[in-house]
């Protein structure tokens, strides 16, 4: 919804220039006709703080970057994604310059004006300076990521993922406002049912939204046991206390399936339609590159990636993201991504097998672990606990933690583990490789490269360095199976647009990509995206997608 005020250039430092069109009398369109061909030249390189930003506001206004792209928000994430990546704070480290503060120009809070208030002047200053620092910023990463051997990751993936990414927000998502509604009053019935039964059971009204009044009649009333207390010394009503509850008290369970329904309703049903762009009917979520430390993709505005698959509750918010007329969504997802790059990774040749052969892997764990004969012999919960072995063991998950997830005792759960151990040697020597390159070297690699500083992998405190060595394994995991998951998105893009494809990636959730296609593309559409998330990267074992096609994304998926 954002109006463009004025542009501002830098070519060398110390200097730069700032466009009015605004205030000078000079027409939008006629600024825009002069400004075009810079941008439009293939062999210069556009640089910008957040360039995903200033890419969209240019294409709305019918100017395409066809340049390369040098984002310093991006360049300073990738060589520390643990540092703040905010152009007052590059400039202050890197530069020691503090520039001017875009509240001191516009305030903050509800009094916040807009840039089109401010004299032309006082905003030339600070624009001009704007792009003079990210000009600075942008000589300095340059070196600096090529002295990391970083440049692979920055020019082949993350770089190139800034158009795919823009395009995307620009798409958006329909959604079905009506059927938000009516789910809307359905969830507060539910709501309102829970809240009854929930002070039936404490004999009492109270407020369920208070952690204090809470904990008062949890533990002192109830008398619960209370496993810990706030640092504020107040009873601690955390989900993880309440979980751990839940077991034997019902109680507890009802107070979180209230939380669960309450934070569904406010943060998506009530709100999604409110977000819907009034220009173009969509929802238009940012889907960040710099937020989390793994490399993985985050979204917000709304956050898509905390829709709970799970609950029959969530999977109805899903059924409210619909296509436009004649078109149906197509939803792709990896299957077990992260287990097969640790499969890669540790190159165990059992785990690596079970893959080969297109075994359930989870069922194969249970073989494995139970000392079962064959798959055949597999129960419902051996599998159940196998998963959680799978899932759970290469992100140093303790005997204990395991025991607690699974409702069985500690001697089971260190059993379980040592036998997981023994049949797949190659992911315990690939654990114990990753912290030992992690103290050498300070710190996790991805196989494309990408790094994540571990500043505490040597710390004297034995639990600030547990966390520290987790991190060191997961780390390398969990950020090659984003790297994957991105290539397979610049794979796509570069594929549609030979064959001249009408169909657009609209979502990524997760290990997941969502699509939206004209009925008619439908079967061209899937084959491509399966096997351009298929051939992404090229793993010791094969990488398997399921693409389902429907009405609605849960449909689709």
């Amino acid at each position: 919804l954002a109006e463009l005020v004025g542009l501002s250039f830098a070519f060398k430092k110390g200097e730069a220039f700032y466009i009015d069109v605004t205030h000078s009398g000079l027409e939008k369109e006629e600024v825009l006709e002069k400004i075009k061909p810079i941008f439009a030249d293939e062999s210069k390189t556009v640089i910008a703080q957040n360039l995903k930003y200033d890419l969209i506001m240019l294409e709305k206004y019918g100017i395409e970057i066809k340049s390369k792209l040098f984002d310093t928000m991006i360049a300073a994430y990738l060589i520390d994604p643990n540092q703040k990546v905010g152009m007052d704070a590059l400039s202050r480290k890197y530069l020691n310059y503090e520039p001017i503060s875009i509240k001191t120009l516009i305030g903050s809070g509800k009094k916040q004006l807009s840039m089109a208030d401010i004299d032309a002047k006082v905003v030339s200053d600070y624009a001009a300076e704007d792009a003079d620092v990210t000009f600075q910023l942008a000589q300095l990463f340059k070196k600096e990521l090529e002295s990391l051997e970083l440049q692979e990751l920055t020019y082949s993936i993350e770089f190139p993922l800034i158009r795919v990414l823009a395009h995307m927000e620009m798409t958006g998502a329909k959604i079905d406002p009506h059927l938000l509604k009516e789910l809307s009053v359905v969830m507060d019935a539910e709501i309102q049912d829970l809240e009854k039964e929930i002070f039936e059971k404490a004999e009492e009204k109270f407020n369920l939204n208070s952690p204090q009044q809470l904990g008062l009649i949890l533990f002192e009333k109830l008398k619960l046991p209370s496993g810990k207390k706030t640092a504020t010394g107040k009873y601690s009503t955390s989900e993880d206390v309440l979980s751990q509850l839940a077991v034997k008290y019902e109680i507890a369970d009802l107070i979180l399936s209230y939380r669960t329904l309450s934070k569904l309703k406010s943060t998506y049903i009530d709100a999604l339609p409110k977000l819907i762009n009034p220009n173009t009917g969509r929802i238009h979520s940012d889907f960040n590159q710099q937020i989390a430390a793994t490399g993985r993709l985050s979204s917000s505005n709304p956050n898509l990636q905390n829709i709970p698959i799970r609950t029959s509750r969530g999977k109805e918010i899903r059924k409210a993201f619909v296509p436009e007329a004649g078109n149906v969504l197509i939803s792709a997802d990896y299957s077990q991504i992260e287990l097969r790059v640790i499969a890669d990774m540790a190159n165990d040749e059992a785990m690596k097998q079970a893959f080969l052969d297109n075994e359930d892997i989870h069922s194969r764990t249970a073989k494995e672990i139970f000392h079962l004969e064959s798959l055949d012999e597999v129960t419902s919960d051996h599998r159940r606990k196998a998963k959680e072995v799978n899932f759970g063991i290469p992100y140093g998950v303790s005997a204990y933690g395991l025991a607690s997830r699974l409702g069985i005792e500690n001697s089971e759960a260190k059993a379980m583990i040592k036998n997981y151990f023994d049949r797949f040697p190659g992911v315990k020597t690939f654990m114990g490789d990753c912290v030992v390159f992690a103290k050498q070297n300070g710190f996790a690699k991805t196989l494309t490269g990408r790094r994540r500083p571990i500043p505490d992998i040597n710390a004297s405190n034995f639990n600030i360095r547990g966390f520290a060595e987790r991190t060191a394994i997961n780390s390398p995991i969990q950020g090659s199976a984003a790297d994957l998951i991105k290539l397979a998105m610049l794979k796509f893009e570069t594929e549609k647009a030979k064959l001249g494809l009408k169909t657009k990636m609209i979502m990524q959730v997760h290990d997941e990509l969502v699509f939206e296609t004209p009925i008619e593309e439908v079967e061209l559409a899937k084959s491509i995206i399966v096997n351009a998330m298929e051939s992404a990267m090229s793993l010791s074992v094969p990488l398997k997608v399921e693409a389902g096609t429907g009405d609605n994304w849960l449909d689709a998926h």
